[in-house]
């Protein structure tokens, strides 16, 4: 790998996390669920699991979207399918955000933002793990190759499903980011049932996919039927 290709590899974008910070705050307050162990000689401590970061830092892996082919190493997924992905999502949530009515820029918005979400919901590391697991190999290269073939089907059925857009202007408790900001719900589907990587309950009927928009802004949701 190049020194001019990527290493910091944001599985949540920092656009996307700067839209769920309140005005005048810079940073976010970032909670670990599962903080690292350190070990110094006979001294053994856990890192602090509540920090307070700023974007750049939050929910990244250095070299998670790698991909190799024999003795080179390319960042082009980074760059090319996430960064486009990225550019023309932040523009969609940007419309649905402010969203009262059909307008003539309806139809890209709703195209891209399909995109976005897509791809979001493979691109975190439980994604990864999902694809891993559904094609049967740990190679990074494959998952990442895989991913794309997955985005573009799981976009086309969500595009048929029914949307609904509510909001939490009047409630004290606002939208917050995760490190899994594209969810499934299935009010029939006890968490233990669905172990992880879990996603097996996209294709039930009866499943929500959930997108927070921003902070206060209105939220996304995708109702979904069973896949034919």
């Amino acid at each position: 790998m190049s020194a001019e290709q990527s290493r910091q590899h944001h599985y949540v974008a920092r656009w996307y996390q700067k839209r769920f910070l309140p005005p005048g705050q810079a940073k976010l307050y970032y909670l670990d669920l599962k903080p690292r162990k350190l070990v110094n000689g006979a001294i053994s401590y856990t890192v602090k699991d509540l920090r307070y970061w700023d974007p750049a830092r939050c929910f990244c892996v250095e070299d998670l979207y790698a991909m190799k082919f024999g003795q080179r190493t390319t960042d082009v997924m980074e760059r090319r399918f996430f960064g486009n992905v990225d550019r023309n999502g932040a523009a969609a949530v940007d419309y649905f955000r402010a969203y009262e009515d059909i307008d003539d820029r309806a139809n890209d918005a709703v195209l891209h933002l399909v995109n976005y979400i897509s791809a979001q919901r493979f691109r975190t590391p439980r994604g990864l793990d999902w694809i891993q697991a559904r094609i049967g190999s740990s190679d990074r290269t494959s998952t990442l190759l895989a991913l794309q073939e997955l985005f573009q089907a799981y976009a086309a059925t969500w595009m048929e499903g029914m949307w609904e857009i509510v909001h939490a202007r009047k409630s004290a408790a606002k939208f917050m980011v995760t490190d899994e900001s594209v969810t499934f719900f299935n009010r029939a589907i006890f968490p233990r049932e669905a172990p992880y990587p879990g996603g097996e309950d996209f294709p039930k009927i009866g499943t929500r996919t959930l997108f927070p928009l921003g902070i206060d802004a209105k939220r996304l949701l995708i109702r979904e039927g069973a896949i034919p």
